[in-house]
């Protein structure tokens, strides 16, 4: 790790928007939060772009920004503070552990921003939108709560709509170019630092919105089924 890294990560644990153990507080984000209060989560936020700018404009919302990596959740941290935005906080921890972290049905919306494609067959089981991660912000979510992607990576997006289609998940709004076609939409309106290198390449930003219904069963067997039937190819640039 480098100094700058090591600093940050060291500052990453004083700051107060900063939490480090997030499963501690399981049962106890009401307390923390408000028991009214709507949690959004971006899981795999990095420096939080999306998070501090729905942060501001839902002052009424409380905004959780997931990552593993401490130092770029410290950069997020202290803009925050900079800006003064308060209603929202910064979770240093593995998205596999949401369910230890929140309780049943306590998630207004999870946020999924340019996430890694993780395009390998073998990294499957790392990809936010497949079964097993899509069961888990199931059982978090509020009825009626939502999950948003967005993602510049067309074999990404053909695998979350295919993903869907077999679990019978329906989509309550797909965009295959969303800043041509919903340029004045909420989600176009704050870009990430990626987001921004991808439109200079004059590459489509894909967005996806919908809710996975309580009935929607991902077993095992069926699980396994759809992980051997669809495959992404490599074809994300950073």
């Amino acid at each position: 790790m480098g100094r700058v890294k090591a600093q940050r990560h060291d500052r990453f644990h004083s700051l107060p928007n900063c939490i480090a153990d997030p499963a501690t507080l399981k049962n106890h984000w009401a307390e923390r939060l408000g028991s009214d209060t709507p949690i959004h989560l971006e899981p795999g936020c990095g420096k939080a772009e999306l998070s501090l700018g729905l942060a501001q404009l839902h002052p009424n919302s409380h905004f959780l920004a997931i990552d593993l990596k401490s130092d770029r959740l410290c950069r997020g941290a202290d803009l925050a503070i900079l800006q003064g935005i308060q209603n929202i906080s910064f979770l240093r921890m593995n998205a596999e552990i949401l369910e230890a972290v929140f309780p049943p049905q306590s998630i207004s919306a999870i946020w999924l921003t340019f996430p890694d494609p993780f395009p390998r067959d073998r990294d499957e089981k790392h990809r936010l939108t497949n079964p097993a991660f899509l069961s888990r912000f199931q059982k978090i979510l509020k009825p009626g709560g939502v999950v948003q992607l967005k993602t510049d990576n067309d074999a990404l997006t053909a695998y979350t709509l295919e993903t869907l289609e077999n679990f019978q998940i329906p989509l309550q709004l797909y965009a295959q170019n969303l800043h041509q076609e919903h340029p004045k939409a909420e989600i176009a309106q704050f870009l990430t630092s990626f987001e921004k290198k991808f439109l200079q390449r004059n590459k489509n930003i894909h967005y996806l919105r919908f809710e996975i219904p309580a009935s929607v069963s991902f077993s095992k067997d069926r699980a396994e089924e759809i992980h051997s039937s669809i495959t992404p190819k490599k074809n994300h640039e950073y």
